[in-house]
């Protein structure tokens, strides 16, 4: 029964690092897309960097950096992130 409790506590604690682990990527995504934002653009809105961090799928976040690197306004990044967002189901906007 002991070992059985701490196969669950070690359980638990993994679980809980994989979480940290994949908030702290996303949150060096967030700062990678918002540093080269602002560089190619100009200060990023609030609106916009709330929307950015509200993002928390790194395949996602993956796909913005790329779209951040080429796209010719902050509205082609905005709406990159919210199509992938949507689901297949979702009507358009």
């Amino acid at each position: 029964m002991f070992v059985e409790k701490i196969k669950g506590v070690k359980e638990l604690v993994a679980a809980g690092e994989a979480r940290g682990e994949a908030r702290g990527e996303a949150r060096g995504r967030h700062a990678s897309i918002r540093a080269l934002l602002e560089a190619r653009f100009g200060r990023v809105p609030k609106t916009f960097v709330k929307a950015l961090e509200a993002t928390t799928d790194l395949k996602r976040l993956d796909a913005a950096v790329q779209v951040a690197a080429v796209a010719e306004s902050l509205a082609e990044v905005e709406q990159a992130l919210t199509l992938r967002r949507r689901s297949r189901h979702s009507p358009p906007r």
